[in-house]
């Protein structure tokens, strides 16, 4: 017979389910495990990424490409065959404005930097403190945490291309390599000053770190060695970024210039005076032709590396621009984090937000990172938190505290009412958390005033931004 015709392993799940909760048998160690005190509620919310991908893998045997991909419905029922964000080719699907859930660590500390690990089982956070938390990928929950990771304020990380390396950096200058398994392998000093960025070479042979001291470093990743120390800035360097295929590096500084450098000889490529204030942040389109800039001027630009002219300008920050992080499969799609605690998300050929989540901290955010899969943000900020955006789903409302920017002006105005009468009943909460966020309820705007709106019959995350109706 088979296996379930197997008298011993009847006559077990017999007395293991059916007798125990009459008393006849002793319960084993998993039933004691899974009773839970009586009227306490578990709704602990949770991102499966591995369910997307076999809907994925199982339906694209019969599709020939995009034509036969059927889209969900607006229902909630369509949840279960949503597909992973690369599977629509539609870049609204990467705007992550669904909040999933907030981190905190035991002891609380401003976080400075924040990093998937290369598989996105989790993620690694800074702090202030110069502890290294690792947190989990799909439920959100504490993992893992180095107590003396670094002396002093951890500020930058970066993982080598080849995912096997780990570089963070402090406020002393120092420079720590750690594996896969978070160990700490090598330490050494690298600059006198505090180092504001690291980045890796394509080869993952070679990293370059930026400092208060002016300078950028190029440095061999096997011997430790500095090969070339590029100076040309005359002010503080707040961020460096390597390009993806090529031997070029891209630095932003205090004084409001960007520069490239030829990294294998040690010289300055070009200087453009590209904003009005200092440059807080550079990166590189993975395509290699865009180069992303964010200031404190409040704006962002991408200048074209084929002319080294800047073809677009982004306005919408309130504040200065602190973090930016390009999507990781929409080419077009790029997030930005301010001083005001806004996170907005942008697309190449539109200067304007085309969603926004206008309180998602309380304080200035300092770190953006997409999830490997690109379904998931992650941002740190000085208020001491980590929080986790997931894409809105079939379905969603999109009447929450942080969403209520994006809904009509009487949607918005509706919602708002539900919320502000939700907050008032709820006697868990804190009062001064409760007061706060009844107080930027009430500074929502309500006049029809802004930059972009969702018509109400698009489904939110769902619809393509040209389909979409935004107002410019």
């Amino acid at each position: 017979g088979g296996y379930h015709n197997n008298n011993n392993f009847s006559r077990y799940r017999r007395v293991t389910i059916n007798q125990v909760g009459r008393g006849m048998g002793a319960p084993s160690q998993y039933h004691q495990q899974a009773r839970r005190p009586r009227g306490v509620k578990t709704n602990r919310k949770a991102i499966d990424f591995c369910a997307p991908v076999i809907q994925h893998l199982r339906k694209r045997i019969f599709q020939r490409d995009a034509r036969d991909r059927r889209k969900p419905l607006p229902v909630p029922e369509s949840k279960i065959e949503t597909e992973p964000i690369f599977a629509y080719h539609n870049p609204a699907q990467a705007f992550c404005t669904r909040y999933i859930h907030t981190s905190i660590n035991k002891q609380r500390s401003p976080m400075y930097c924040c990093v998937w690990t290369p598989e996105g089982r989790r993620l690694i956070t800074a702090s202030q403190n110069g502890k290294i938390t690792l947190w989990n990928g799909k439920e959100f929950n504490f993992d893992h945490v180095e107590e003396e990771a670094h002396p002093e304020p951890i500020r930058a990380m970066a993982w080598s291309p080849d995912d096997a390396w780990l570089v963070t950096t402090d406020d002393a200058g120092n420079i720590k390599y750690w594996n896969n398994t978070m160990t700490n392998v090598k330490e050494f000093q690298g600059h006198q000053e505090a180092i504001r960025d690291v980045t890796f070479a394509p080869t993952s042979r070679k990293f370059a770190t930026c400092s208060d001291d002016r300078s950028i470093c190029v440095w061999d990743f096997e011997e430790c060695k500095k090969e070339h120390v590029l100076k040309g800035h005359g002010w503080d360097v707040k961020s460096v970024h390597w390009h993806p295929t090529k031997g070029l590096l891209a630095s932003g500084s205090k004084d409001s210039k960007l520069k490239l450098w030829d990294p294998r000889a040690g010289k300055q490529v070009a200087n453009i005076h590209a904003h009005n204030n200092t440059i807080t942040t550079v990166r590189w389109n993975p395509n290699g032709q865009w180069l992303l800039t964010g200031s404190r001027d409040h704006h962002l630009k991408i200048f074209d590396i084929r002319n080294l002219q800047s073809f677009r300008t982004f306005l919408g920050h309130k504040k200065e621009v602190t973090c930016v992080a390009w999507h990781k499969s929409e080419e077009e799609v790029f997030v930005s984090g301010g001083f005001d605690g806004s996170v907005n998300f942008w697309l190449v050929d539109q200067p304007n937000p085309q969603a926004t989540i206008s309180r998602a901290h309380d304080a200035s955010v300092w770190g953006v990172d997409w999830h490997p899969l690109g379904h998931c943000l992650a941002s740190c900020s000085q208020d001491k938190t980590t929080k986790f955006w997931g894409r809105n789903q079939p379905g969603d409302t999109m009447a929450d505290q942080y969403n209520l920017d994006m809904l009509p002006e009487d949607e918005r105005a509706e919602a708002k009412m539900a919320l502000e009468e939700k907050l008032r009943k709820d006697e868990r909460m804190n009062e001064k958390r409760k007061a706060m966020l009844l107080e930027n309820l009430r500074t929502i705007e309500t006049n029809d005033n802004k930059s972009f709106f969702w018509d109400q019959a698009a489904i939110p995350g769902l619809r393509s931004a040209d389909e979409s109706n935004m107002r410019q």
